[in-house]
């Protein structure tokens, strides 16, 4: 297995919109990272991080032994590529795996856990952050929105034992990423409207963080975390 550790621009900069006020996750960060943050002190062995993309969250797992970053294609320096439901690595001789945004862009959801539940030691988790209601993207490869039932059962099913559900959110955390993203994004990418963009994103942020506290809908929550025990 191949260790990777540090960052990218890329992985930075995909971070950042979830930490930067103006950027266009915010509103989810702002529920994201104190569970997240929490789960990933945690984990100090091997971490793989299946279909990992950039890996912006990995900092977060700065106590893990070794961080094993796979994926489809070549995602930056020290990733392996990896196919779909492929872990190349022992039986039994991984602690944590991350699946981040990743579930609905493989074909079959019961082989990948199997696979998953393989190369888990006895007590390994499998860290999961997905999306319910994001909108078509990364085609041809979008298959499905997994719901946090829809896991749970198969995760059982497969011989996961513990399995916890964080909802991220709510309904004004929803629009706002919306809004960010294909309304104030247009605004942001031209120059002369990039402060009307930055400021349209800012305020939706504000106010969305601040309704779903005030009026909580967790069944509307547009992502959610959640943690499977071997």
């Amino acid at each position: 297995m191949k260790e990777y550790r540090k960052g990218n621009g890329a992985s930075l900069e995909r971070c950042e919109q979830f930490k930067r006020l103006a950027g266009t996750n915010w509103a989810l960060g702002c529920a994201l990272f104190p569970v997240l943050g929490k789960w990933a002190s945690s984990e100090k062995g091997v971490i793989v991080d299946y279909g990992c993309g950039e890996s912006p969250f990995r900092d977060l797992f700065a106590s893990a032994r070794v961080y094993v970053r796979m994926d489809l294609e070549r995602k930056g320096t020290g990733s392996l590529v990896v196919g779909p439901s492929s872990l190349p690595v022992r039986e039994k001789s991984v602690d944590c795996v991350l699946l981040f945004q990743v579930l609905g862009d493989i074909p079959d959801l019961g082989e990948l856990l199997r696979e998953v539940f393989r190369a888990l030691r006895p007590g390994g988790r499998v860290i999961v952050f997905e999306t319910m209601g994001y909108p078509e993207h990364d085609l041809p490869h979008d298959y499905f929105r997994v719901m946090p039932a829809g896991l749970e059962r198969t995760a059982r099913l497969v011989g996961f034992h513990g399995v916890e559900v964080v909802r991220l959110g709510g309904l004004f955390t929803r629009i706002s990423q919306l809004w960010s993203s294909y309304v104030m994004g247009r605004l942001r990418g031209w120059g002369g409207t990039r402060w009307l963009g930055v400021a349209g994103t800012v305020g939706m942020n504000v106010v969305a963080v601040a309704l779903d506290r005030a009026l909580p809908h967790p069944s509307l929550a547009p992502d959610y975390l959640a943690r499977l025990e071997k």
